[in-house]
C-alpha cells in the first residue's frame, strides 16, 4: 500500500489555515474556460498511481481546486476542495457527459482510503466508466477538502445510561456544538462557507476547471439533496440527473410517519416468514412494541444486567421515550437490506417484553458526546426545515410510537445558527431529464419524499423499488434483470423509456429470533 502523497495533506492543511482566515487571492481564469471571470483556481491536478493490496495498481487523476469560501464575499478567502477523475472505458460513448457522482452524508472525508481497499474500485466505481468519465468531488469542510473537525476539547461526558434521557442528550449535544463553533470562530473561520448551496457552486466550478460544458449529476441521499441544488441553481451545466433515496430542499428533517411506514413494511414481510409467523406477540410485532411503550408510560421499566466491562449487575431504566428510541434498532439499524434480518431480533425482543438485550447495548455505548466535524451540522442545519413542514412534523402521530426522530438536529441547530432561509427550501420546477429511484423500506430518507418531489420534475421518471432500502438503486441494479441496462441506457442517452415505474426485489431470508 502506497504512502499518501505529501502534497495532498500539506496543501489541504495550508489552505485551511491560510485561506479560511481571509487571505484571499484573485485567481484569473483561462479564457477558454469561462465567459465571466472565474474565482476558482486549479491548484494541482495530475495523474497518480495508487497501489492496492492484492490487486493491480489504479491510475487516477487527482487534484485540488481553490474556490471562494463564500461566493459574493471577497473578504471570505478561499478553501480547497479535492477532485478525483477516472477516465471512461475505451468503448464508452465519446459524447456522453461525465458522471459527477456526489457522495452522501454530509461527511465524505476523501477517496484515498476507499481506493486503497481491495475491490472497492471494481465493485463500486468501475461500472460508471461504461458510461463516461467519472468525477468525484470532495465535500467542503471534511477531510481532505478543508477539514473542520471539532477538537477533542469540545467533547462532553455523558454516562451511557444518560443516553436514555433525551433531554440530557440534547443538552450535551448543544454544549458540544457550541464549544466547536466557538473554537472555529476564534480561529477566524467563516462558518457560513459550509452549506449545500456553496457545495453546489463547487460542482459548477469543478466542471469548468476540467473543461466540461455539461455533466450528468448522480447522487443518493444527501448526494441527491446536493444534486437537486445543482440542478436548481446551475441548470445550464446539467444534461441529465440520476437521484436515489431522494432528499429534496425541504427534506433534511425526516417525517416520523414516513420512517414508521418503512419499518412497518419490513416487519410485515418478516411476520410471514417461518422464522417469525408462529411466535409473534398478539397483534404482531408493532402492536407488541406499542404495548411496551404504553407500559413504560405508566411506569418506567428497570432491567438489571451485567455490565459488559465490570460484570457488576447494573440497573438500566427505560421510560417511554427510551423505548421509542429502540424502534430503529439498538444493535443494528436496517438502513440496508442485508441488515434488515439482523434488525428484526431487536424489534422482536422489545415487542415480546425482553429489554435485557437493549440494556446491554446501552451499557456498551461510549460515555462521550462529540459533534464530529463542524460542517456536519452546519450543512444540515443550513438546509433546515420550513415552518410549515416543522408544524406537520411536530404533530405527526407516529411520534407516539417511534418518537421525534430529529431531536439531535433540534438541539444542535440552535447552537450553529446556519439556516439558509425560506428561499432555499422552496419548491422548484425543472425540465432536466431525471431518473428518481426510491425504496419503499428506506429508513434513511422515507419513500414519501419521492412522492413529494416527483411532481416538480417535468421530465422525471420515478422508479419505485418495492422492498428497497436506502441503497435501492444498487439493489435494483444487482437483483432485477435488465435494470442496469435500462439505467445505463438513460445515463448514456437521456432516454428513460426502458425503465419500469416499479420493480420488486426478491424476498429476504429472515433470521430466527
Amino acid at each position: 500500500m502506497r504512502e499518501p502523497r505529501r502534497w495532498s495533506a500539506l496543501l489541504g492543511s495550508m489552505l485551511m489555515v491560510v485561506a479560511l482566515v481571509g487571505c484571499a487571492e484573485t485567481h484569473a481564469p483561462r479564457e477558454s474556460e469561462a465567459t465571466e471571470p472565474a474565482t476558482w483556481r486549479l491548484a494541482s491536478f495530475e495523474e497518480e498511481t495508487i497501489t492496492r493490496e492484492g490487486t493491480t495498481p489504479l491510475v487516477v487523476e487527482r487534484g485540488m481546486i481553490e474556490v471562494p469560501a463564500v461566493r459574493g464575499d471577497a473578504a471570505s478567502g478561499t478553501i480547497a476542495v479535492e477532485i478525483f477523475r477516472f477516465r471512461r472505458q475505451p468503448d464508452a460513448p465519446a459524447d456522453t457527459p461525465p458522471v459527477f457522482y456526489l457522495k452522501g452524508g454530509p461527511g465524505f472525508e476523501g477517496m484515498q482510503p476507499l481506493l486503497e481497499r481491495p475491490g472497492y474500485f471494481e465493485n463500486t466505481l468501475a461500472s460508471y466508466l461504461e458510461v463516461s468519465d467519472l468525477v468525484i468531488i470532495g465535500q467542503r469542510g471534511f477531510g481532505t477538502s478543508t477539514d473542520t473537525r471539532c477538537p477533542d476539547a469540545t467533547e462532553v461526558e455523558l454516562p451511557p445510561t444518560q443516553w436514555l434521557d433525551s433531554d440530557a442528550r440534547a443538552r450535551a449535544l448543544h454544549e458540544a456544538s457550541s464549544r466547536c463553533r466557538d473554537h472555529w470562530i476564534a480561529a477566524g473561520v467563516d462558518l457560513t462557507a459550509f452549506n449545500v448551496s456553496e457545495a453546489a457552486a463547487d460542482v459548477r466550478d469543478v466542471a469548468a476547471a476540467l473543461g466540461y460544458q455539461q455533466i450528468l449529476v448522480w447522487g443518493s441521499s444527501f448526494g441527491a439533496h446536493w444534486g437537486m441544488v445543482v440542478v436548481r441553481d446551475h441548470p445550464e451545466i446539467v444534461a441529465r440527473a440520476i437521484f436515489n433515496a431522494l432528499e429534496g430542499p425541504d427534506h433534511t428533517y425526516d417525517m416520523p410517519s414516513g420512517i414508521l411506514s418503512s419499518l412497518e413494511g419490513i416487519a410485515a414481510e418478516a411476520e410471514t416468514s417461518p422464522a417469525y409467523r408462529d411466535r409473534l406477540p398478539e397483534g404482531g410485532l408493532w402492536a407488541g412494541f406499542a404495548r411496551q411503550v404504553a407500559r413504560a408510560e405508566a411506569e418506567p421499566i428497570t432491567v438489571t444486567v451485567a455490565h459488559p466491562e465490570t460484570g457488576v449487575e447494573t440497573p438500566v431504566t427505560f421510560n417511554a421515550d427510551a423505548i421509542r428510541d429502540l424502534a430503529r434498532g439498538y444493535r443494528t439499524r436496517p438502513i440496508w437490506r442485508d441488515l434488515m434480518p439482523r434488525w428484526l431480533p431487536d424489534l422482536y425482543a422489545v415487542a415480546t417484553g425482553d429489554l435485557a438485550p437493549a440494556a446491554r447495548a446501552v451499557l456498551n455505548r461510549g460515555g462521550w458526546v462529540w459533534p464530529g466535524a463542524a460542517a456536519k451540522y452546519i450543512y444540515d442545519c443550513g438546509s433546515g426545515i420550513s415552518p410549515a413542514r416543522d408544524a406537520v412534523r411536530r404533530a405527526d402521530p407516529a411520534i407516539a410510537v417511534i418518537g421525534q426522530l430529529e431531536s439531535n438536529l433540534d438541539a444542535a441547530c440552535s447552537a450553529w445558527n446556519s439556516d439558509l432561509g425560506a428561499d432555499f427550501r422552496s419548491d422548484f420546477e425543472t425540465d432536466t431529464p431525471t431518473v428518481l429511484i426510491h425504496g419503499t423500506w428506506d429508513i434513511g430518507t422515507p419513500y414519501q419524499n419521492a412522492l413529494e418531489v416527483e411532481p416538480f420534475f417535468a421530465n422525471g421518471h420515478l422508479v419505485t423499488v418495492e422492498g428497497g432500502s436506502h441503497g435501492a438503486i444498487f439493489e435494483a441494479v444487482d437483483l432485477v434483470d435488465g435494470f442496469k441496462d435500462a439505467l445505463w441506457h438513460f445515463a448514456k442517452t437521456g432516454d428513460a423509456s426502458r425503465l419500469p415505474a416499479r420493480v420488486t426485489l426478491p424476498p429476504l431470508d429472515w433470521s430466527t429470533p
